[in-house]
């Protein structure tokens, strides 16, 4: 399904360089029709073949003319503006991408039981997830490497930072305008297309791996209920298109930390081997086989350890758990975290866990 798209603009050659981009970078998403009369436009609404209409500011639009299932918009010549005439606004210069997800955003306000952006289950989508139980072992850090390296090897992969204090920008960087809070605020309130907004919020970092940036207040994401996760991971699964998902999250014993497990396809558990670690992988084994034998279900089935910052003379691996061993890497010292995350890419140690999915 594409989204039929009008834009009112008296200046042709603009027109004319948005068919072009619509028409080479999104030929599956977007059905593009331009106008430089306003009556010519709104006769084409009244058509009621048309999802979202965007007009120059120049032109003053009655909202009376336009159809109620149709999104509108006026475009603003200066950046920064956000409403024009109690109307929403769209910057006329910014980059393709960012225009693209603008439309988007409108229409998933409006849109009601959209097709053709849904897929079939999990569509293939596989969900790593990756958590410590002792501060500073770098889960995070391995994860995006993970991430990066996935996406190295022509995978589309999204980091998605559960963490209650996470800094996803530390890591990756990305233009937008939204951040996860405002995801937050689309699974709540539960109106329009989850599948278009998801789509409409994501960044995409220069490694090739999407994300999206951390909440405005860490204590934003304690307002996720467990349904609404649950909801998150299966629309990103069955609309996102990823390969894989990378889930970074803090080893709390609850309800969304066991739901993560279950829709997980490999559980890494990031340990420096450490004596304190070592000790606190024991026991949250213990707990997680524990609630497994309780509850029926299999976690530790598919769950490993990745050894990270190891050191053959102070780490050591934990023997006798259930427990894959994912392999590892020693500590690099003196670099930032974007420079140990290269370093972690390149020795591409990472084929442990993917090895069984392939």
């Amino acid at each position: 399904m594409k989204i039929r798209l009008a834009l009112l603009d008296s200046d042709k050659n603009y027109l004319d360089r948005l068919s072009v981009m619509f028409t080479s970078r999104y030929p599956d998403k977007i059905e593009f029709h331009s106008f430089t009369d306003e009556q010519m436009a709104l006769d084409s609404l009244k058509s009621g073949k048309m999802d979202v209409f965007l007009a120059n500011e120049s032109f003053k639009i009655e909202r009376k003319e336009i159809p109620e299932r149709c999104c509108f918009a006026y475009i603003a010549e200066d950046s920064g503006i956000e409403g024009i005439r109690e109307e929403r606004a769209v910057s006329k210069y910014q980059r393709a991408e960012m225009f693209y997800k603008q439309i988007l955003s409108l229409y998933a306000e409006n849109a009601r039981n959209v097709t053709g952006y849904k897929l079939n289950d999990r569509n293939g989508t596989r969900v790593f997830s990756f958590v410590s139980l002792e501060g500073g072992a770098g889960s995070s850090t391995v994860a995006v490497a993970f991430a990066q390296w996935a996406a190295k090897r022509g995978k589309k992969v999204l980091y998605l930072n559960l963490e209650q204090f996470g800094g996803t920008e530390t890591f990756l960087e990305g233009e937008g305008q939204y951040d996860f809070s405002d995801v937050l605020f689309a699974l709540k309130s539960g109106k329009g297309s989850m599948a278009l907004k998801l789509e409409s919020m994501v960044r995409r970092d220069v490694s090739g791996v999407y994300f999206y940036c951390s909440t405005k207040n860490a204590l934003d994401l304690l307002e996720m209920e467990e349904s609404e996760l649950c909801s998150l991971l299966g629309e990103l699964c069955a609309t996102g298109g990823y390969d894989e998902i990378v889930i970074d999250t803090d080893f709390i014993f609850d309800k969304k930390t066991i739901r993560i497990f279950e829709m997980s396809d490999k559980i890494v558990f990031v340990d420096d081997g450490a004596e304190i670690s070592n000790v606190k992988l024991v026991r949250g084994h213990q707990a997680l086989r524990a609630y497994g034998q309780q509850k029926g279900v299999a976690i530790l089935e598919k769950a490993g350890v990745f050894y990270n910052k190891f050191s053959s003379r102070t780490s050591r691996m934990v023997e006798g758990l259930e427990l894959k061993n994912f392999g590892g890497t020693p500590r690099f010292e003196n670099g930032t975290a974007k420079q140990i995350i290269g370093q972690l890419v390149s020795l591409g140690d990472f084929e442990k866990m993917i090895a069984e999915e392939d």
